[in-house]
């Protein structure tokens, strides 16, 4: 048994009819992907026979088929916390601002189809229920946005420490229409980070009010979370 480096070509070798039998019926695709790309995976059997003379070899066809991965069950990234806040303008002016998400909880589950056990006595409709099971997963980046006006640098802004991302090899950009982080951490880690993002406003600057929407990706941006809201 010979199988290539990226595992897409399996090759068996021998002289005993049975055996190779045996052993094609065990051959199986895996796919370890935790959400597979779906689709048909093409397969091909290939049988070559050697002969000990020409005039009574015989030739044997290709067999063709394929493998079909279905969809799996998205993931759902859900992000809640405080969504509205009051403070005095001494609060908003301190160097410090005030942070954005203080209080921010990530979580992320899966639902999954679960059919309900069918009872003899009962002559009715069985359906289906869903189950949501929670799953220890990475993110790939996050984005806080602005409602509304961008930002007056001269004015206002956000605040995050840059050398907290880069202990974590993650990216910071920040400017006055957003801010993203990127980089693929653990929820804890984007947890830990967003609930240090502050929202500076200098003396006198008069703001009243102002709107953030943050938002969250995994899977290079395959999966996205809600849209959290928060208004200070």
């Amino acid at each position: 048994v010979h199988v290539n480096p990226s595992q897409s070509l399996l090759t068996l070798e021998g002289d005993d009819v049975e055996t190779f039998n045996h052993a094609i019926q065990h051959v199986a695709y895996m796919n370890s992907l935790r959400f597979a790309t779906p689709g048909v995976r093409p397969l091909r059997l290939t049988t070559a026979v050697k002969c000990f003379s020409e005039e009574s070899c015989v030739s044997i066809p290709d067999v063709e088929g394929y493998v079909v991965v279905l969809q799996p069950d998205a993931p759902q990234i859900l992000l809640s916390g405080t969504a509205h806040f009051a403070h005095p303008a001494s609060d908003l002016e301190a160097p410090e601002g005030i942070p954005l998400f203080p209080n921010l909880q990530i979580t992320c589950s899966i639902s999954h189809q679960v059919e309900a056990k069918k009872d003899e006595n009962w002559h009715g409709t069985v359906t289906d229920t869903r189950m949501s099971d929670e799953i220890v997963h990475n993110l790939d980046g996050c984005e806080i946005s602005l409602v509304g006006d961008d930002l007056d640098p001269e004015r206002e802004y956000l605040l995050l420490d840059g050398a907290l991302l880069q202990q974590r090899g993650l990216e910071l950009v920040n400017t006055s229409a957003y801010l993203t982080i990127t980089g693929v951490e653990s929820i804890a880690v984007y947890e830990e980070i967003l609930r240090q993002v502050s929202y500076h406003i200098n003396h006198g600057a008069a703001l009243y009010e102002r709107k953030f929407h943050l938002s969250c990706t995994e899977m290079n941006g395959r999966y996205s979370s809600n849209e959290f809201t928060v208004e200070v």
